[in-house]
């Protein structure tokens, strides 16, 4: 159970770089 919520927390956690560093592409285009 721990290794499969370990698991999870890394996964959310290379989603949430993924979308800031989308948001900031985006950022980086309007200007």
């Amino acid at each position: 159970w721990r290794r499969t919520t370990d698991a999870l927390l890394d996964i959310y956690a290379q989603a949430t770089s993924a979308f800031r560093n989308a948001l900031d592409l985006r950022a980086e285009v309007a200007v």
